[in-house]
């Protein structure tokens, strides 16, 4: 019978998001959560691909399944450049975030202003020129020690909120993928 996709989101996925979220100090929990979150494209892209022919039809080479999840969430290239580091130890592509697993650390009392990826989940508003505005997230200070990755321009980000944001994004992307056909918007 096998795993299907749901099946290691749940167990793989919300599991070891769970964990990190219980010590947001472990890089470790960190590594683990990340390479979950990442590899259910693999899943997903293999599954669908057998089992559905419009989805092969979108997503003939898994790297094109990948740009449209990033499209749907940008901190999914996070995610899979800290995967990445993990399994690598170094990411070359330009596209990656993060260069090496020395980019993923615990830092003391990160106070930063977090953009949200996908402002979906706010609804859309725009300025008068008609331009999307962006929206952010204060995370605060967060006064226990805390995974953050230092991003190849400099930026150095609280890990946590980025993984909530790739793992929200599974969930809306499973229950899309599980609608009949027909009642899918592309």
């Amino acid at each position: 019978m096998g795993m299907e996709p749901d099946d290691f989101f749940l167990v793989f996925v919300l599991g070891n998001c769970e964990d990190f979220r219980e010590e947001s100090d472990s890089v470790r929990r960190a590594f683990n959560a990340a390479t979950a979150a990442f590899q259910l494209a693999d899943h997903v892209h293999a599954y669908f691909s057998r089992k559905d022919s419009s989805f092969l039809n979108r997503y003939p080479k898994k790297k094109q399944y990948l740009q449209y999840l990033e499209s749907l969430c940008g901190d999914f290239i996070h995610v899979q450049s800290v995967a990445t580091v993990y399994k690598h130890l170094y990411a070359d592509g330009l596209h990656y975030t993060i260069s090496s697993g020395g980019s993923v650390d615990v830092v003391e009392g990160l106070e930063r202003v977090y953009s949200v990826a996908s402002p979906a989940e706010f609804g859309t508003v725009s300025d008068d020129a008609g331009i999307d505005v962006s929206y952010t997230v204060d995370v605060g200070n967060l006064s226990r020690p805390s995974v953050a990755i230092m991003t190849r321009d400099g930026q150095q980000l609280p890990f946590l909120p980025i993984l909530e944001n790739v793992v929200s994004m599974w969930s809306d992307e499973l229950i899309t993928l599980r609608e009949p056909i027909g009642a899918q918007s592309f």
